[in-house]
């Protein structure tokens, strides 16, 4: 019999290591992960959640529950989705993920706790809450009580009541991983009630967005919608992923045991975050940026996508974590990345071969090429030239 994948009770990355954010998705239903990357490449999460509707009281009834959801809208919340799962659970995702900073992945753990604060601070909203859970469970002793209870006070349940009560109302908050400890350069997380993060910090604008969505769900306001405030919030720019539920991310990986296998795509920041570049560098970063969003749609199971990938995106960072390149720095730097695993052609047919057609990849590379050579000039080009420039195969 298959057991739960436990989950490690303490991870330590370097502050300095990539971590992540996703939109994803699993037939209809949306959701956020929050993660890193690790020493060894694999990627593990950190925090799992989603906007549901299982509590509302109509929720069992299809036809009520259609009617509020298309009108004043049905009760929902922010739920805990797990990180973990049994070993031999195996799941296919949609989703975009992008990189953020440490500091990012703290201000997501803030946004979360302001979330479930607002939540679980209306007394009104933590009966219902707990009631839907109740129901759910079938804790019928609780439904009747908390019925029973109407607009009293909470504190007023008998003792035995009250302890169900809070019982539930605590297994229905976030767990996840939080960081407990950072020296030299090194943090430390451990998986704990998401109440136990200390955020000091204000909710911004967008953030008092994405808090005021969470508590209903309609048709304008969907667990897609509210996923993307939060990871746009996060991210600091609006993404391309459509806030229709019914449109999938660009891309597909597999949890198994709950957490992503390999290949699993994360984006860099796109050219529009980074500021302190030269109008040739933002050009380069452009075409770079489309070209990494591109070449994972296709080929997907072949091991080469995810090496051209890595290629492009090591370029990519490099260029844009140097201020104000200018064309023939570019150009040096763009052929100091060519190889032939980065031209390689992943699924070459008869003609290709026999014309020796060039791939994709490599047409752009030869199209930014021929642009910075005009701008940096035709003495200082030719100095940059390899003398045995990679191949595609």
């Amino acid at each position: 019999m298959a057991t739960q994948v436990p989950e490690v009770d303490q991870i330590k990355v370097q502050i300095k290591d990539e971590f992540f954010i996703s939109m994803a998705k699993k037939g209809i239903h949306s959701f956020v992960m929050l993660g890193v990357v690790q020493s060894d490449g694999s990627a593990r999460l950190l925090a799992r959640v989603g906007k549901t509707n299982y509590v509302d009281p109509s929720q069992s009834q299809a036809m009520l529950i259609y009617k509020e959801v298309a009108g004043s809208g049905a009760l929902a919340f922010l739920a805990d989705e797990g990180i973990s799962r049994r070993q031999d659970f195996s799941e296919t995702i949609q989703h975009q993920t992008y990189a953020i900073t440490y500091d990012q992945a703290k201000q997501f753990l803030g946004l979360m706790l302001k979330i479930q604060k607002s939540q679980f601070s209306d007394p009104m909203m933590r009966k219902a809450l707990v009631r839907g859970e109740a129901k759910l469970l079938d804790n019928d002793k609780l439904v009747s009580a908390i019925d029973k209870l109407g607009e009293g006070n909470i504190d007023t349940l008998d003792v035995d009541t009250l302890e169900a009560f809070n019982k539930m109302e605590e297994s229905m908050k976030i767990r996840c991983y939080l960081p407990v400890s950072e020296e030299n350069g090194e943090v430390t997380f451990k998986i704990k009630p998401l109440s136990d993060f200390e955020d000091q910090s204000e909710a911004s604008a967008e953030a008092k967005v994405a808090i005021s969505t969470v508590n209903k769900i309609q048709l304008s306001n969907t667990c897609r919608t509210t996923a993307l405030n939060i990871l746009e919030c996060i991210l600091g720019f609006k993404t391309d992923i459509s806030r229709y539920f019914f449109i999938s991310p660009k891309y597909q990986a597999t949890l198994t045991g709950g957490q992503p296998k390999q290949p699993f795509i994360i984006l860099p920041p796109p050219p529009e975050s980074y500021t302190n570049v030269s109008k040739e560098q933002k050009s380069v970063l452009h075409k770079l940026y489309k070209r990494l969003e591109q070449v994972s749609t296709t080929h997907t199971d072949d091991p080469k996508t995810k090496v051209k990938f890595d290629k492009l995106k090591a370029l990519y960072k490099n260029i844009a974590g140097n201020n104000t390149l200018n064309a023939n720095q570019l150009l040096i730097e763009i052929i100091k990345h060519e190889s032939k695993e980065l031209y390689e052609k992943r699924s070459p047919n008869f003609l290709s071969r026999l014309l020796l057609i060039k791939s994709t990849t490599e047409r752009v590379f030869d199209q930014m090429k021929t642009e910075l050579k005009k701008i940096s000039g035709p003495k200082n080009a030719g100095e940059n030239e390899p003398k045995n420039p990679p191949k595609s195969g």
